[in-house]
């Protein structure tokens, strides 16, 4: 019984991880999305 509770701890916390995981990366890849717009934004407000 021990060991069951262990194994689904283990398992608890690495759902847990790669969630994290997940989250974290696709917040970095839309914040650096949202600063290339930003770069464009700066860009063509110079241009026009």
């Amino acid at each position: 019984m021990d060991s069951m509770l262990f194994y689904i701890l283990m398992a608890v916390l690495a759902t847990l991880v790669i969630a994290a995981a997940i989250y974290y990366y696709t917040d970095y890849k839309t914040n650096q999305q949202s600063q290339i717009w930003q770069k464009q934004a700066v860009i063509q407000n110079f241009t026009h």
